[in-house]
C-alpha cells in the first residue's frame, strides 16, 4: 500500500474519531433518561467503537512510520560469491568486500545530498582514467550507501549509452515501471523529450511521495563519443538537461574516462561536466585493504610479506584491474579459508603476468584443438578505436563463425570475455580493456591492423548515422570515401554477415552514384551535341571524358560519334601520364614525336 493511501486512511480516523469523542462526551453529560431507541444504539455501540478506532490509528500511524522509515539494507556478503569480481566492475551486492574507496563514496553522498538541494548541480560526472574503478565506486559504493540510507532513493537501473542511448534509458526505466513497454517509452522519450522523462520519473515515485529523489546511472557515458552519432547524443543530453531543469529532485550520475572529458566540454553541453568527482589511482596504504579486506570475508589468508609484493607490483595504468584479475585467479586457485603462497604468486607470474600468462594458455588450449583456430583476429572483433586508443566493441554472438564462438568461449570460461545472456542474441565484450593493452599477441595484432579497425569503426558510425537520418540520401558515401570504403570491404570479405548495415549502406551509395554518374553523363553528352556545330574538338574532349570517367550511355556514344564526324582531330596522344610540354612530326609526316616532363624523361613516337 503506497504512503499517500495509508495518509488517507489515517486523516478518516482522525476525523472518525473526533466525531465519537463528541458523541461520548455528549452523551456523559445529558440526561440520559427517555433517549429515542436509535440514540440508545448508538450510546451503546459508541465507546467500543472510538476505543477501536483509537487503537486503529494509532497501528496506521505505525504503519506509516514503518513506510518513512524502513529498517536501512544490511549488505552481507554471499559466500557462494568470489571475494574478487577479476576485470569485471563491482556491484551493489559486491558493496561487503568493496574497499578503498570510503572518502570517494562519502564525496558522492555529500554530493546527493546538499542543504540547498534545488540550487545544487544535480548532474556528477565520475570521472578518471581507465581501470581506476569509477563504476565500481557507483554501484558497489554509492548505491549500497544510498540503499543504506532508509531506501529514500529511486535508482535507476544503471545504463550503458551504446549506439542508441535513449533505447538504453528506456529499458532501465521500464524494468521499474511494472507494465511499461520499453519500446513504447523509447518512442515516448524520442519524441516528448524531457517531458516524458519528467513524467516517468514522476511515476517512479508512485510508491514513495513527489519530493522522493530518482538518480539516473550513466556508465561509460564515454561511449555518448565513441558508439553514439552527433545527432543522437545531442537529442540525449538534451532531454537529461531538460528534466533536470523540470524536476528539482531528479539527479543523474555519469562515469567518465578522463580522456574524454574534453570532448564534452567542447559541446554545448559543458555546463554539466563542470563539475566533476576526480578518481585517481590508489595509494599503497589503501591497496593493503584492497587485498585483506574481501580475503577477511572469505578467510583467505597471505604468505608473510606477500601481500606488500602484491602492492609493490601494482604499478601503471592498468594497476587495479590486473591486481584484480591476479587476486581472483589465486582465490579461485586456493578457495576459501586457503593460503596463498609466494609459490601460487609467481606461477601466475605476478600481477603484470597474470592477464597475459591465462591469455596465453585458453589461446594454446584452443589451438591444441585445432591449430587453425584464428584467436587475436577473433579477438579483434571486440576491439574498436577511439581518438586515443584501443576500446571495447560489442558483438552480437549471431554475428560470430562456429569457430569464433569456440573462442569466445573459452575466453569467458576464462573470464577475459563476458556475456550479458545466453543464446544467439548475447552480447559479448571484454571484461576490461587491460586485455588490449597487457597480452602482447593482442596488442600487437592491434599496432598492425590500425588502419583497418579504424575503417570498421568509420563505416559502422557511418551506417548508425544513415539510419538514424532516416536513410535520407545525404547521407550516404559519395566520390573517394566510397571508393576507399569498397576497396577496405574487398579485402575484408564477410562484410555482409558481420556488419550487415554497413554491406547495405554501401549497396545504397553504389546504386546512389551510378544513378549520379549516370545523369552527370547524360547532362554533359547533351552539352557536347549542343557544341558540335561550333567547336567540335570541345565536344569531342567531352565525349571522351564522360566515356572514360562515366558510365557509357547510348546518349554519351550517340555525341562520341556525332564529335568524331566532325571534329577535324584524327590523332590523340593517351600513352603520356603528365604533362605535354612538346609535339614535332617529321617532314614527311608519317612520324610524331611527343616529350613531357614525367620521369624518366622519355620521347614517345606514335605512328
Amino acid at each position: 500500500m503506497s504512503r499517500w493511501l495509508v495518509r488517507l486512511i489515517i486523516s478518516e480516523l482522525v476525523v472518525l474519531m473526533m466525531v465519537l469523542i463528541g458523541i461520548t462526551t455528549k452523551f456523559a453529560m445529558n440526561d440520559p433518561i427517555n433517549l429515542p431507541p436509535i440514540l440508545e444504539v448508538v450510546k451503546s455501540w459508541a465507546g467500543p467503537l472510538l476505543g477501536v478506532t483509537v487503537l486503529s490509528l494509532m497501528g496506521g500511524t505505525a504503519w506509516l512510520y514503518l513506510l518513512e522509515h524502513p529498517a536501512p539494507a544490511v549488505h552481507v556478503w554471499i559466500a557462494s560469491r568470489p571475494p574478487y569480481p577479476g576485470l569485471e566492475a563491482f556491484t551493489e551486492q559486491d558493496a561487503p568486500i568493496f574497499f578503498g574507496r570510503e572518502s570517494q563514496i562519502s564525496e558522492l553522498v555529500d554530493r546527493l545530498h546538499p542543504i540547498m538541494a534545488r540550487s545544487t548541480h544535480r548532474f556528477v560526472a565520475v570521472v578518471g582514467p581507465s581501470g581506476v574503478g569509477k563504476s565500481s565506486l557507483v554501484q558497489a559504493g554509492l548505491l549500497a550507501r544510498l540503499t543504506e540510507r532508509h531506501g529514500d532513493w529511486v535508482v535507476v537501473p544503471p545504463l550503458l549509452p551504446g549506439h542508441h542511448p535513449i533505447q538504453s534509458l528506456a529499458h532501465s526505466l521500464a524494468a521499474l515501471l511494472s507494465g511499461t513497454q520499453a519500446e513504447v517509452l523509447a518512442a515516448q522519450l524520442a519524441n516528448e523529450g524531457s517531458a516524458a522523462l519528467t513524467h516517468a520519473t514522476a511515476a517512479l515515485r508512485a510508491h514513495g511521495g513527489r519530493v522522493t529523489p530518482v538518480l539516473v546511472v550513466i556508465d561509460q557515458a564515454e561511449e555518448l563519443l565513441t558508439l553514439t552519432g552527433a545527432r543522437e547524443r545531442a537529442v540525449f543530453i538534451e532531454l537529461l538537461r531538460g528534466a533536470l531543469e523540470q524536476d528539482p529532485n531528479l539527479w543523474v550520475v555519469a562515469t567518465l574516462r578522463s580522456e574524454f572529458i574534453t570532448g564534452f566540454l567542447q559541446t554545448g553541453f559543458a555546463d554539466l561536466f563542470y563539475r566533476p568527482v576526480i578518481i585517481g589511482t590508489l595509494d599503497r596504504a589503501t591497496l593493503v585493504d584492497v587485498i585483506e579486506g574481501p580475503a577477511a570475508q572469505a578467510g583467505l589468508r597471505f604468505a608473510p610479506g606477500l601481500v606488500q609484493r602484491m602492492v609493490e607490483d601494482t604499478r601503471g595504468g592498468d594497476a587495479l584491474p590486473l591486481l584484480a584479475y591476479t587476486l581472483h585467479t589465486l582465490y579461485l586457485r586456493v578457495g576459501s579459508g586457503g593460503v596463498v603462497t609466494n609459490e601460487h604468486y609467481q606461477q601466475l607470474g605476478g600481477v603484470a603476468g597474470a592477464l597475459s600468462q591465462q591469455a596465453d594458455k585458453v589461446s594454446a588450449e584452443l589451438r591444441a584443438v585445432d591449430p587453425h583456430i584464428t584467436v587475436v583476429d577473433t579477438l579483434l572483433k571486440f576491439v574498436t578505436l577511439d581518438e586515443t586508443e584501443p576500446t571495447r566493441r560489442r558483438v552480437q554472438r549471431s554475428r560470430l563463425s562456429d569457430d569464433e564462438q569456440m573462442v569466445v568461449d573459452a575466453f569467458i570460461a576464462a573470464r577475459l570475455l563476458i556475456s550479458d545472456a545466453e543464446g544467439d542474441d548475447a552480447i559479448l565484450e571484454v571484461a576490461h580493456e587491460a586485455l588490449f593493452r597487457n597480452w602482447v599477441p593482442l596488442r600487437q595484432a592491434i599496432e598492425a591492423r590500425v588502419e583497418d579497425l579504424r575503417w570498421r569503426a568509420d563505416l559502422e558510425r557511418w551506417a548508425l548515422d544513415w539510419e538514424r537520418s532516416g536513410r535520407q540520401e545525404s547521407y550516404l558515401l559519395r566520390d573517394e570515401r566510397l571508393h576507399s570504403a569498397e576497396r577496405w570491404t574487398q579485402d575484408q570479405g564477410g562484410i555482409a554477415t558481420e556488419l550487415p548495415a554497413v554491406a547495405e549502406l554501401l549497396d545504397r551509395s553504389r546504386h546512389a552514384d551510378l544513378a549520379s554518374m549516370t545523369r552527370l553523363s547524360e547532362e554533359i553528352a547533351t552539352r557536347a551535341l549542343a557544341s558540335i556545330d561550333q567547336d567540335p574538338e570541345y565536344s569531342l574532349l567531352l565525349t571522351l571524358t564522360i566515356l572514360t570517367e562515366c558510365p557509357s550511355t547510348l546518349l554519351a556514344r550517340r555525341a562520341f560519334a556525332m564529335a568524331s564526324a566532325a571534329s577535324r582531330c584524327r590523332l590523340v596522344l593517351a600513352q603520356h601520364t603528365g604533362a605535354i610540354r612538346d609535339v614535332a612530326s617529321s617532314p614527311d609526316g608519317e612520324r610524331l614525336a611527343s616529350a613531357s616532363d614525367e620521369v624518366p624523361r622519355c620521347i614517345k613516337w606514335v605512328w
